[in-house]
């Protein structure tokens, strides 16, 4: 089992957290990092070519096609183009403030934000650390997503959620089943 400490997303889904750190293949845990980041990107992401190189570059790292200096060099893009979406996300929250923007610009923002780090942690060095980061960040992106009314493609139900917590337990859901679906794979 990968010895990390509590993250980010042991506060949302600690069943989630707990079950990617029993994956003990850098390669399974990298892949479903990206895998995350893709969805989340799909969904959210605002086509900074940046963001869609890192999670290119973590499944080449994954796969052994690309090494160390690939990898870092795609986290600093990808590190750039996450800062420049967040502060965009930023920026809309403060337009939002002063009622020159719709809270369905803001979210949109900042589901883009999550989406950006989300491609950004593909590239960290410990695969159980870009697989636990990524998971986070795409919880967060694809919950804006559905916050607005998309059911990902079908795979949200098209329902009517009450709470946010309501929201991240179907999200977490998706999650599992790719972590599970990719980890069926690898054995």
């Amino acid at each position: 089992m990968n010895q990390i400490s509590r993250s980010r997303l042991d506060l949302l889904d600690a069943d989630l957290a707990n079950r990617i750190r029993h994956v003990t293949s850098d390669v399974l845990l990298r892949l479903f990092a990206c895998e995350c980041a893709s969805i989340a990107f799909a969904w959210c992401g605002n086509g900074d070519m940046r963001s869609l190189r890192a999670i290119e570059v973590g499944r080449c790292y994954a796969l052994g096609l690309t090494n160390d200096k690939s990898l870092d060099e795609a986290l600093a893009f990808a590190l750039e183009a996450a800062d420049a979406a967040d502060e965009a996300a930023f920026d809309a929250r403060d337009a939002l403030d002063k009622g020159e923007t719709t809270k369905n610009a803001y979210s949109k923002a900042f589901g883009a934000a999550r989406a950006a780090f989300s491609a950004k942690d593909c590239c960290r060095r410990s695969s159980a650390e870009a697989a636990l980061n990524a998971a986070y960040e795409s919880l967060a992106a694809l919950r804006t997503a559905v916050e607005n009314g998309q059911t990902l493609g079908g795979i949200i139900p098209a329902t009517s959620y009450d709470t946010e917590t309501e929201i991240d337990q179907a999200i977490v859901g998706v999650l599992k089943a790719i972590l599970d679906a990719i980890c069926s794979i690898g054995s």
